[in-house]
């Protein structure tokens, strides 16, 4: 990592939004993939983190969430 991954970039032009690299890439260390690849459902969103912008919605935070209900579902609090 370097100042670069910090440094807001057009990633699609035309889009009205910039990006940071590390950014997206923390993305990926939550297990998000990317939305940009023709494969994904999410190919159309160029406002998301995971694709060109920087927005979080809800869908990024399911696998996190998932995780966390798991976490409190062990220890019996719920």
């Amino acid at each position: 990592m370097d100042s670069e991954d910090l440094t807001p970039v057009t990633k699609a032009p035309g889009s009205g939004c910039k990006q940071r690299g590390a950014v997206h890439e923390f993305g990926h260390m939550l297990g998000i993939d990317d939305e940009y690849l023709k494969s994904s459902p999410h190919v159309g969103d160029t406002q998301s983190i995971m694709h060109s912008c920087e927005v979080v919605s809800m869908r990024h935070n399911e696998g996190f969430v998932k995780w966390l209900n798991e976490q409190i579902a062990g220890l019996g609090l719920n």
